[in-house]
């Protein structure tokens, strides 16, 4: 999985720049988060956590990812372990369970082997998702565009791995204590073209990156739209519906925000051909087998999806996209 090239995640610190790497590079770079003279992961209940899961894993093999195995049998990487005790207050028998059900999940829908060179290029450049800027406590900023995501069948498959791949880069590569929030943008939202067996699904996977989740924003709710939003909130746990805040960009986000961390679509300084950018192995729709052979599928991303953006607006992020390629092509020639 190349990373998620954006504005949002491209900080000055060089070990945040993660533009063109891999997922082994990214797995790579892990190491660093843990191995430290006194690991603030080192709690008690780890070993004892981690021992009930050898047992788990002895038991079920065909359960579990061995990706997400050898991960948590690293007693080099504590971190991994620990954030199921954290999750569930360090009650040894809740993070065993947490940590089963997230495990199991991620095996189920293929977490540890989620590609760009599996998603459509134009998802990242077009897409209802984005990541800008960071909040005021240090948060990551993800937007989605709820009205965008149209209950389109045929493409229900790319969506959900354009939602784990934006999950697991962030979770590969940032440190142990860096969160994000997750901003659910509802202006123009309909009943029509609101896919809540998608929103199930979301809410499906949500402790898989459970220690992640800073904030929940739900903003610009049309009032038709009230009693979905409080139902969806509703099926979310405790932890969860503690951090879910409802009202408007203004309110809720606007004064926790310096102008360049805010999206040019809200008034701010933080430019669409920054965060709207596509990893370099991402390939075009056209060029993808299955959505070629789907009469009218590229037509239709572009009329529900990609609607939100203006002809000349997408024209623009191409031509970003374009000199990014270029300049990364540049750069791997050097380095090679």
């Amino acid at each position: 999985m190349a990373p998620i090239v954006t504005s949002a995640l491209d900080n000055k610190s060089s070990k945040e720049k993660t533009i063109g790497k891999t997922l082994d590079e990214h797995e790579g770079m892990k190491q660093h988060l843990v191995v430290v003279a006194n690991d603030p992961f080192n709690h008690e209940l780890v070993n004892e956590l981690r021992s009930m899961l050898a047992e788990e894993f002895e038991i079920n093999p065909d359960l579990y990812d061995p990706i997400d195995v050898k991960r948590i049998m690293d007693t080099k990487c504590n971190w991994h372990v620990w954030r199921f005790l954290k999750w569930t207050d360090f009650d040894l028998v809740g993070a065993f369970g947490s940590a089963k059900w997230s495990l199991q999940l991620r095996l189920k829908y293929n977490f540890s082997s989620v590609k760009a060179s599996e998603i459509p290029k134009e998802l990242f450049l077009f897409g209802p998702l984005f990541w800008c800027g960071r909040a005021a406590d240090g948060a990551y900023n993800c937007y989605v565009f709820g009205a965008r995501y149209w209950p389109i069948k045929e493409f229900r498959y790319y969506i959900e791995r354009f939602l784990i791949y934006h999950l697991e880069t962030f979770d590969l590569t940032h440190e142990p204590d860096e969160k994000f929030n997750l901003i659910f943008e509802n202006y123009q939202s309909t009943i029509s073209n609101v896919d809540l067996s998608l929103v199930r699904w979301i809410i499906s996977i949500r402790e898989i990156n459970n220690t992640r989740l800073n904030g929940i924003y739900v903003i610009g709710i049309p009032w038709l739209l009230s009693g979905i939003i409080s139902m969806v909130i509703s099926w979310l746990p405790k932890k969860l519906r503690e951090i879910t805040h409802i009202g408007t960009f203004d309110g809720l986000l606007r004064p926790q925000l310096e102008p360049e961390d805010i999206p040019d679509t809200y008034g701010g300084l933080c430019k669409k051909t920054s965060y709207m950018r596509a990893p370099a192995d991402a390939p075009k729709m056209a060029d993808i087998k299955e959505i070629r052979d789907c009469p009218g599928l590229i037509e239709k991303f572009m009329t529900k999806f990609a609607a939100w953006l203006s002809p000349a607006e997408r024209q623009e992020i191409l031509d970003a996209q374009e000199k990014y390629d270029a300049e990364l092509g540049k750069q791997e020639n050097q380095d090679n």
